[in-house]
């Protein structure tokens, strides 16, 4: 079964709907035991970095997301702001700890860079600068690694977000993404794993990535 954790963010019945579609189990819970005793885990999310962690640490569930990665070795997935939330911080709410299970923070848009702020809407995923498997950026007909296993180059997906991860030279980005300024739209590290982009609301070419995690066992 898939543990959706819930912690008051936005778009959680999407998340779920989705797997849904796929004929995959998943609950909606805040419990940590529940949490760890799952199959595979997503941390969903759409507002502000800093509530968003606030929230977690109220519900005591940053020291078992951190224990499903790092001891258990779940596989687990983070979408838009769950993304942002494994990294060290944000600029979005200085001062304010990530889970920091990958490092970096998160920056702003840069306006002078990038198209209109927020990013809303379609874009397409690139090859990124190390490729996760290849260690190189050499364009291909798809993606290599797990969660974009058979996505081909070029896909499009739907992003809402201000804030994004700049840094594309890391060995965990699996995708990135041209908004004026390239940014990682996809990290994989061992069975971890985050989209920028929201997979729930990319028609069939998300719910091949969202396939494509429940199948990482």
């Amino acid at each position: 079964m898939i543990a959706v954790i819930d912690y008051g963010a936005g778009n959680i019945r999407s998340v779920e709907n989705a797997f849904g579609r796929l004929g995959a189990g998943c609950f909606l819970t805040s419990d940590p035991d529940r949490i760890l005793s799952a199959d595979h885990i997503v941390l969903p999310g759409v507002g502000a970095f800093g509530d968003a962690m606030a929230k977690l640490n109220a519900l005591s569930l940053v020291g078992p997301i951190r224990e499903a990665v790092l001891d258990r070795h779940i596989p687990f997935l983070g979408i838009c702001l769950g993304l942002q939330l494994l990294f060290e911080g944000s600029d979005e709410s200085e001062g304010v700890e990530g889970l920091s299970l990958l490092p970096g923070t998160i920056k702003r848009f840069n306006p002078s860079l990038a198209g209109k702020i927020p990013q809303i809407g379609w874009n397409d995923l690139i090859q990124p600068v190390y490729d996760v498997n290849n260690g190189c950026g050499e364009a291909g007909p798809s993606f290599r690694g797990k969660l974009l296993s058979g996505v081909p180059a070029g896909s499009f997906f739907y992003f809402v977000h201000s804030y994004c991860l700049y840094d594309e030279g890391q060995d965990f980005v699996a995708a990135g993404c041209d908004y004026g300024i390239r940014f990682a739209a996809a990290v994989e590290k061992d069975r971890l794993y985050a989209c920028q982009f929201h997979p729930e609301k990319s028609g069939d070419i998300g719910l091949q990535i969202l396939s494509n995690f429940i199948g990482e066992k």
